[in-house]
């Protein structure tokens, strides 16, 4: 990252790059979950051999055509219901829009999306959650400075304690109210 060449390619093609929150690794638990799939497929059909590239570049389509093809809302036992929506959807022309809108109504239906009822704010005092310790030899920490995400929430903030870290606010506990 820090060689000029790569620097010169990224600022060329306009890319930043974002890194997560330290102690925050579920953050980035979406695309970690796939590349762990990718590389157990990768285990699992390669082993130890050696592929030429264009037997490589094979072995990628398999695997992305079999990650594309998971299920990702609630496949129903009746027949006459919708079938199970997939990423390959979005990727290739929909056979029935109607369908593939009705499957996608019932993503919400199933898990609607979580909202996070604790507010901090700057001067709060908060517990830091560690799994090393039991929760009453957790630190306790001031709020310095709070960091949004891109829909406005409060993801993470910048704690004051001998050290000053920034926690995702999953691993806070506001002792105020």
């Amino acid at each position: 990252m820090l060689h000029p060449s790569v620097q010169d390619l990224f600022s060329t093609h306009g890319i930043t790059c974002k890194y997560i929150v330290e102690k925050g690794a579920w953050w980035g638990g979406f695309w970690e979950r796939h590349f762990r799939t990718i590389k157990t497929c990768l285990r699992k059909i390669i082993g130890r051999s050696s592929l030429s590239l264009n037997e490589l570049e094979t072995v990628f389509i398999e695997i992305e055509a079999m990650i594309n093809s998971r299920p990702i809302t609630y496949i129903y036992d009746d027949p006459s219901e919708p079938s199970p929506l997939t990423p390959a959807h979005f990727l290739i022309v929909l056979e029935s829009l109607e369908e593939t809108l009705f499957a996608i109504s019932k993503i919400y239906d199933i898990c609607p999306p979580s909202k996070v009822t604790c507010q901090f704010k700057v001067d709060d005092v908060v517990l830091i959650h560690d799994d090393r310790f039991p929760r009453n030899l957790w630190s306790m920490g001031k709020i310095i400075e709070t960091y949004t995400g891109r829909d406005g929430k409060i993801r993470s903030c910048l704690v004051k304690t001998k050290i000053n870290a920034i926690r995702p606010v999953q691993l806070l506990y506001n002792l105020e109210e």
